[in-house]
């Protein structure tokens, strides 16, 4: 339902644009304190950037994006197949230098990228049923992201539009 939904503001701009301009959803992200509109906002640009033609400031604005939050780097599949060398090393060469140093930063127990991996559970209802069967927190954790991995590389292989094949990834690790 959410996917369907998704589909269908991305396909009004009248539509997109009521939703970029109700209230509820700013309120939300500044008042918790979410970067994510940021990554959300780049990751926009970096569609737009690419289907209007001007793919190095669309691989520009993916990297910052995935640089922001993790969650964009599962569109990269999708991305991957518009861009030329140069593009690619733009986007891997900018996110791994925005990623890597937060990686090495983080390695801490209790906070940081360590931490998140080891407490992440997106779609609960999907997520405790891998980990009933597979009795093993890790080991759900490790076949959710080659599910995640595989549905956006064969999306990222398919004919589809970037528009559709990126939110056929989020959705898929959503």
């Amino acid at each position: 339902m959410l996917l369907a939904a998704t589909f269908e503001l991305a396909s009004s701009p009248l539509r997109a644009a009521a939703y970029a301009w109700a209230p509820l959803p700013a309120l939300e992200y500044a008042g918790a304190g979410h970067h994510d509109s940021l990554g959300i906002l780049l990751l926009i640009a970096a569609v737009t950037l690419a289907t209007s033609g001007r793919q190095s400031r669309g691989a520009l604005a993916w990297a910052l994006a995935a640089g922001v939050k993790a969650l964009p780097l599962v569109t990269r599949p999708a991305f991957w197949r518009q861009w030329r060398w140069r593009e690619r090393f733009i986007a891997l060469g900018v996110s791994a230098a925005l990623i890597v140093p937060l990686v090495m930063l983080s390695r801490a127990d209790h906070s940081g990228l360590r931490a998140y991996a080891e407490h992440w559970r997106h779609n609960d209802l999907a997520f405790t049923a891998l980990m009933e069967f597979l009795k093993d927190g890790d080991a759900a954790r490790v076949l959710s992201l080659g599910i995640i991995a595989a549905i956006a590389v064969g999306v990222g292989l398919s004919r589809i539009s970037l528009l559709t094949a990126v939110l056929a990834s989020l959705a898929a690790a959503l």
